[in-house]
């Protein structure tokens, strides 16, 4: 007679590898350089084990979001010298593209280590029309999320809200509960210029917060190129950690993720967690 099994022992799931994007600033929100010893890592509320500390070096795949509405025609000639300043202080191995949004929000140029089109294509810059700004953040993490092996990240510039060239109704076929979810399904770092008085500030810095980037509110665009180089210091000066995660479920949930820094006069970006894998 043969023996009947009643069951099995099922297999113990690999463990979960954890890997966060970071950056710590000091006073006067200038990047601080950081070491293992400086931090201490949680992961919904337990301590974890760090066995990665490192700078982050990867390239970077940017999407820049460039506001061409009518608001924006006095301050064109500076933005495009801006721009360009920003595009040629990327270092050589970065990507870039190009998304301008006026009345519709634009694809100019997928990302990409050709500068060539996305230089003529900021010369030829036209402001006029409405404001599809939600449009412009969607399309952008949408390309983002395309790039494979780089970091990702997104830099809009823009001085109103979202809005249509009549300013009687919205800008953009988009919602801004459509960005927060695609924002939240793609890895992707928001750094958000809002240049005067008539911009969204909580919601840019919103964009900012949940990805672990930073806003910056200039009263006018005489200060748009320092603005840009403090996003580029910023990404010069990140870190990535990793850790074997004391949870091995592997259920898709989220897992909050807090960096704590062991000195007060240090404030931590990131994206706060991740997703955990489904297999």
């Amino acid at each position: 007679m043969s023996a009947i099994w009643s069951g099995y022992t099922a297999p113990i799931p690999p463990p979960v590898r954890a890997s966060i994007e970071f950056t710590g600033v000091g006073t006067g929100q200038i990047p601080a350089a950081l070491t293992r010893e400086d931090i201490d890592v949680f992961e919904d509320g337990v301590k974890q084990e760090m066995d990665v500390f490192q700078e982050a070096v990867q390239p970077v795949t940017f999407m820049m979001a460039l506001d061409a509405s009518g608001s924006m025609k006095k301050s064109a000639a500076r933005a495009q010298e801006a721009a360009r300043e920003f595009i040629d202080a990327m270092r050589p191995e970065d990507q870039v593209g190009l998304m301008m949004f006026a009345t519709k929000a634009e694809a100019i140029e997928a990302p990409t280590d050709k500068r060539e089109t996305t230089r003529a294509a900021i010369d030829n810059y036209v402001a006029d029309g409405g404001t599809a700004l939600y449009d412009a953040l969607y399309d952008s993490l949408v390309q983002l999320a395309k790039a494979r092996d780089t970091r990702r990240v997104l830099v809009v510039v823009t001085d109103g809200i979202d809005e249509n060239a009549t300013s009687n109704g919205p800008g953009s076929l988009r919602s801004w509960d459509e960005v927060l979810d695609k924002l939240a399904q793609t890895d992707a770092t928001v750094y958000a210029v809002g240049i005067g008085s008539r911009v969204e500030h909580d919601r840019l810095r919103l964009l900012a917060q949940r990805s672990g980037g930073a806003a910056y509110f200039p009263s006018d665009v005489t200060t748009l190129a320092s603005d840009y180089q403090k996003i580029l210091d910023e990404l010069r000066r990140r870190y990535v950690l990793g850790y074997q995660s004391t949870n091995r479920k592997r259920d898709g949930q989220w897992r909050t993720v807090e960096i704590r820094p062991r000195t007060r006069d240090i404030e931590i970006r990131s994206r706060g967690g991740y997703y955990s894998p489904l297999q």
